[in-house]
């Protein structure tokens, strides 16, 4: 085997943490300034999720909600349709039921 076959799983390996470390920055503290990655602070005391707005739709499918504005319709039904092949191949690659009480919110 030649020396960059025997070193391509290091390679790959390092790529891959490399990623890892790009995608997940490491937590502003709470008095830092809002970085563009940061998710918004919430209040200690906030509690759940806001209400849809007015004129978006809703579907529910028992363990996944949708919410959607209605020219997303044509394609949450695309999804909807692939939702429950999705979670149970993956329940069969983990050997126990997975997704419970999801809601996506597509926004327009």
């Amino acid at each position: 085997m030649s020396a960059v076959g025997r070193s391509f799983p290091s390679i790959v390996f390092a790529g891959a943490a490399l990623l890892a470390s790009l995608a997940s920055p490491a937590p502003a503290r709470a008095d830092a300034p809002l970085r563009p990655w940061d998710a918004p602070r919430l209040a200690a005391d906030a509690r759940g999720v806001p209400a849809l707005p007015p004129e978006y739709l809703s579907q529910d499918a028992g363990w996944i909600r949708f919410g959607y504005h209605p020219s997303a319709r044509d394609r949450i039904q695309a999804l909807l349709a692939s939702a429950n092949e999705l979670r149970a191949d993956l329940a069969a690659l983990f050997g126990r039921q997975v997704l419970d009480g999801v809601e996506v919110r597509v926004a327009a």
